[in-house]
């Protein structure tokens, strides 16, 4: 075991190559600087704890033993990251301050479950060669910009917010997976009723009644009501007037 406390930050390099590390305690760590616990080879588990904000570079890769990842508060992660572990299975980046997910976790072999926080906006060049990807839960509300990543995934099942569902489903990237997206909510771990990858013909009335019993989602003044009905009616999903038939309510 390795227990790290209480410094502000780890060293570049400080934890390279060093095979008798099998598990890894932070302790008020704000940083792990670039080359940090790569070639690990016994290295199974490292808790993070919620105060890493920053990942260097080339971190956490070529750690063949190594289980799983967690990083609920990192806000900034370096390319090259979380590569090459080829028995990492799950990798969660539920951090409410992670915006830009770039050049991370690729060529994982056995990786088969992402989390994704609220704030991500962009995922490049990510995931790639990880074929055995079956579930990716993405918390954002606004479809992440998808570009070059998760090439080798088939048919995962994509958890989105159900209010973000028909915009996942016509997002550059994402609607290649149109077919596997569900509505989630990420309150209860449920798929949303109607908003399920079998659900072939979605119940139009149920989706306004979801909306109207959300206020959140209506939080816009009415003069911008023409606008959104123009651009859903234009993504085939709305008919003009629908975005007022949910604010007033409507019945199933």
């Amino acid at each position: 075991q390795c227990f790290v406390h209480p410094y502000v930050n780890i060293a570049w390099g400080a934890f390279w190559d060093c095979d008798h590390i099998v598990e890894v305690w932070l302790s008020n760590i704000r940083s792990i600087e670039q080359m940090n616990f790569c070639y690990c080879d016994n290295l199974e588990y490292i808790n993070l704890l919620d105060d890493v904000e920053y990942i260097a570079n080339d971190v956490l890769s070529y750690c063949s033993n190594l289980k799983g990842l967690s990083l609920p508060r990192v806000e900034s992660i370096g390319s090259h990251t979380f590569c090459d572990n080829e028995s990492l299975e799950y990798i969660s980046l539920n951090s409410e301050y992670l915006e830009e997910v770039n050049t991370i976790a690729n060529d994982n072999i056995s990786l088969t479950t992402i989390n994704l926080g609220t704030r991500v906006s962009s995922i490049i060049n990510s995931f790639n060669g990880c074929a055995a990807i079956t579930e990716v839960y993405c918390k954002a509300t606004t479809p992440p910009a998808l570009t070059d990543s998760f090439d080798s995934v088939v048919a995962p099942t994509i958890y989105v917010p159900v209010e973000a569902f028909y915009l996942y489903k016509s997002a550059e990237g994402w609607k290649d997976f149109a077919d596997y997206i569900v509505g989630y909510n990420f309150e209860t771990g449920e798929v949303v009723e109607g908003y399920g990858i079998d659900d072939s013909n979605l119940d139009h009335n149920k989706y306004l009644t979801y909306v109207a019993n959300h206020s959140y989602l209506l939080d816009f003044e009415d003069e911008d009501y023409y606008y959104w009905d123009t651009y859903f009616t234009n993504l085939g999903l709305l008919a003009l007037g629908d975005i007022a038939q949910a604010k007033n309510g409507c019945t199933v």
